[in-house]
């Protein structure tokens, strides 16, 4: 009988398959080889592995424009209700902590509702129907509020804004734009979603002079026409199944839960921080007009200049994302953004009528902090996700980030500031992200914990299946037994690869290859060499006519460290 592959554990060590074995050239297999297609081949390396004929991971370039423009119309929408809402919940007589209330459940309830359309549209395989359905539904449940008949008192308020936000699945279009990007993911993602930001801070400006001048309804107004233009070019430009879900129906590929779960709990730090800097940002999104217009006299068009102020650091850095994710990595880049956020709100604190100007340089901080944060969170998250979760991980984030985070900090910060004042709010949430920034540098600075090592947690999130784990001793001393002779024929910055083994399966067994692949080990993990192998494979090879690669992780990147490993 044979043995399935063995899924990747850390402290689990398996033999080592004894067959005669063939020198190969340092760096790869001899030409000489027999030729082998890619349905042959189960590879280890997450950069050496093709994708599957049926499959290109190249950018969809003319499918760039179209999430451009989505996410322009979504900026847009954003900038008619947005943080206007609170001065509607004003203008319907709401106090602060009612408020906060709204705001803080409204996030709970995406955080219930995101996922499941996530989940939804990875398990149909179809994001198109999934988000054109959400999109059109939240629309036009939060025009009911522009109905002096329906939107009634604070519960009307309450039920509609609950109802409206159940039906949002904004990680959909995140998880379909990060598949038009391809392996260009770092480059392109940004600069789809600088076209949000650059319409939220316009629109800002532009919503806020004509809320002055005709009242709330023609936010209403704005928000109904944008939503159409959205749902009517997600129905014409977007596919009914893009080609990386036509190829996963092809292949009879299954998602399992548990996978999704494993990496939702071995990611508890990521999550954990994404949730508190998302309580950060919900006392400043849902309660900084309310602060200004009450506390400081603020106009309403005061307040949109305030958020246009906010994207102009926030664009340039979606632009150039690609290059701050390479030269600063996601460890700085993560900690640049909770220092910003605190110096942001350390900075309202000291604020008055008369000093009401200061807002605009300390909004300019936002591009610093959100960005950042974001950039980081999506480019992250996408590396260790499982395949075939791709919606779901973003409207996880989306909802851990924007709901969890934004919910708590808005009912928590609404409670506090209708008690003790917004100077008092933010100050305390300038401490708590404070914490969390310490904490940060001392997990990277002792290494407890990186964000910009991805390289094996990216084979495990492909399926990658773990062959054997060995101490490097005991490495040593099979090499010696077996007379393998490593011969490393390049200098000391190519000492990455050395010799690969050609070995041929006994007892007239399918003949299967392995190439080792050797890195390197860092500081943090010099523990053991672990060999991996797609699923699929065997690990005598005796079920299959698959080719087998087993090859030792990489651990220890030479490049930058935000550097990447291009894949499918």
């Amino acid at each position: 009988m044979t043995a399935p592959l063995r899924e990747y554990n850390e402290e689990q060590s398996f033999k080592k398959i004894p067959v005669p074995h063939a020198d190969v050239p340092a760096g790869g297999p001899d030409n000489t080889q027999p030729t082998r297609t890619s349905k042959d081949a189960a590879y280890t390396s997450f950069r050496d592995s093709p994708l599957s004929i049926e499959e290109n991971d190249d950018p969809k370039v003319d499918h760039l424009w179209v999430c451009k423009m989505l996410y322009l119309f979504h900026g847009l929408g954003s900038a008619t209700w947005g943080r206007f809402s609170c001065i509607y919940y004003l203008t319907k007589g709401l106090s602060t902590f009612e408020i906060g209330i709204i705001e803080g459940l409204m996030p709970v309830m995406k955080m219930f509702c995101g996922p499941l359309w996530g989940y939804l549209a990875d398990k149909t395989k179809s994001k198109k129907y999934v988000y054109l359905f959400c999109r059109g539904t939240s629309s036009a449940i939060l025009c009911l509020l522009a109905f002096p008949q329906i939107a009634t008192g604070f519960i009307s308020i309450l039920i509609l804004s609950i109802i409206n936000v159940s039906f949002v699945a904004m990680g959909v279009l995140e998880a379909y734009a990060i598949e038009v990007c391809g392996n260009q993911k770092q480059k392109l993602y940004g600069r789809i979603r600088l076209w949000q930001s650059i319409a939220a801070g316009l629109g800002a400006v532009g919503m806020g002079l004509i809320t002055d001048a005709l009242g709330f309804t023609a936010n209403f107004v704005g928000w109904g026409i944008l939503a159409t233009l959205n749902c009517s070019l997600i129905a014409w430009k977007i596919p009914n199944r893009t080609e990386r879900e036509k190829a996963s129906i092809r292949g009879h590929e299954q998602i399992r839960f548990c996978d999704f779960l494993r990496v939702v709990a071995s990611e508890w730090w990521f999550f954990l921080i994404v949730i508190v800097f998302g309580m950060g940002l919900g006392v400043i999104d849902k309660l900084l007009f309310v602060y200004l217009t009450t506390d400081l006299k603020a106009s309403t068009s005061f307040c949109g200049l305030s958020v246009a102020v906010t994207v102009i650091v926030e664009i340039p850095l979606f632009h150039y994302g690609r290059v701050f994710l390479t030269y600063f990595g996601r460890d700085r880049m993560l900690g640049a953004a909770l220092a910003a956020y605190i110096v942001r709100v350390f900075g309202y604190t000291m604020l008055t009528p008369s000093t009401i100007w200061w807002i605009l340089p300390l909004e300019v901080l936002h591009g610093l902090g959100f960005s950042n944060v974001w950039l980081v969170s999506i480019d992250y998250s996408s590396e260790v996700v499982p395949r075939g979760w791709n919606s779901t991980m973003q409207t996880f984030l989306r909802s851990l980030y924007l709901s969890v985070g934004a919910g708590v900090g808005a009912v928590s910060g609404g409670w506090v500031m209708q008690h003790y004042g917004a100077n008092t709010m933010y100050t305390l949430y300038g401490l708590l992200v404070s914490i969390f920034l310490v904490l940060h540098i001392l997990a990277c600075v002792f290494g407890l914990h990186s964000f910009d090592e991805t390289a094996l947690k990216r084979l495990r999130a492909e399926g990658y299946a773990l062959l054997r784990s060995s101490s490097p001793e005991q490495e040593e001393d099979e090499e010696e037994a077996n007379n393998i002779n490593s011969e490393e024929s390049q200098d000391s910055q190519n000492a990455t690869y050395q010799n690969a083994k050609m070995s041929k399966d006994i007892e007239n067994q399918p003949s299967f290859y392995e190439f080792q692949r050797r890195v390197k080990a860092s500081e943090r993990a010099s523990s053991g060499l672990e060999y991996y192998s797609r699923p699929g494979s065997t690990v005598d090879g005796s079920s299959s006519s698959r080719t087998s690669l087993a090859s030792e992780v990489e651990d220890d990147l030479e490049d930058a460290p935000g550097r990447r490993q291009d894949g499918p």
